[in-house]
């Protein structure tokens, strides 16, 4: 739904069920859209009204659409896990038409764009992911790089910075070439260690504000790091 953002009035609702995935603002051809990643597709919609533009269906076992749409021009890049895949849509007008599809699944983790390539976690097991890097063009691997354990990932002054399941974040170059990893570090205090002492997990990605990062785990814990001049 859109809010009035003075009255917290609501101007418009979309039909359909919902899921996961935030809704993503992007220009097409001069004018302004929405991607919804609904439980059930990918809808495109008029930001102003509401009003749906096109629609691509995407089924998944549970109707869970979990990691963000992806806008690479005048396509979108979706992907969701339990055996779904991965698909680049093309939007021309009111058409919404496949221009590949592959294995690669995300759950929660949204993938990011760098140049020609695209960059996800995929699920490698439970609680497990794999940092891979996908060409645009043909969806082709690029390479893989196992056991990140990724949380979340966004583009930092053209560099991937990962936050992993277990708190770590790591700095490493947005290359179609190779993994090239810059830097990791603990980005949540130490917790008291004991028989009942469990590790914590990180589902959200990092947050990049004014060059400040926010990180958050699933004990509510909220870290701010400044990285102004690093």
């Amino acid at each position: 739904m859109a809010l009035d953002k003075k009255t917290g009035k609501i101007a418009w609702k979309s039909e359909g069920d919902s899921s996961y995935a935030s809704p993503v603002p992007f220009a097409l051809g001069g004018k302004r859209y929405v991607a919804l990643f609904t439980a059930t597709g990918l809808v495109v919609v008029s930001p102003a009204s509401g009003q749906k533009i096109v629609s691509y269906d995407w089924k998944t076992k549970d109707n869970s659409s979990c990691s963000d749409p992806l806008i690479v021009g005048d396509k979108i890049f979706i992907t969701s896990q339990y055996g779904t895949g991965c698909a680049l849509v093309s939007i021309s007008g009111e058409k919404a038409s496949l221009v590949w599809k592959k294995k690669y699944e995300c759950h929660y983790a949204s993938p990011v764009l760098v140049g020609d390539c695209i960059y996800a976690l995929v699920v490698s097991g439970w609680l497990k992911a794999d940092l891979v890097c996908i060409s645009v063009k043909d969806g082709s691997l690029q390479w893989t790089q196992k056991d990140v354990g990724a949380g979340g990932l966004l583009v930092l002054d053209k560099r991937l910075l990962i936050l992993s399941r277990n708190g770590e974040l790591i700095l490493a170059e947005a290359s179609p070439t190779a993994y090239t990893e810059l830097g990791r570090a603990k980005a949540f205090p130490e917790e008291p260690a004991g028989p009942r002492a469990k590790p914590i997990v990180c589902w959200s990605g990092p947050v990049l504000c004014n060059g400040r990062v926010y990180v958050h785990d699933d004990r509510g814990t909220l870290v701010c790091l400044d990285f102004h001049g690093k």
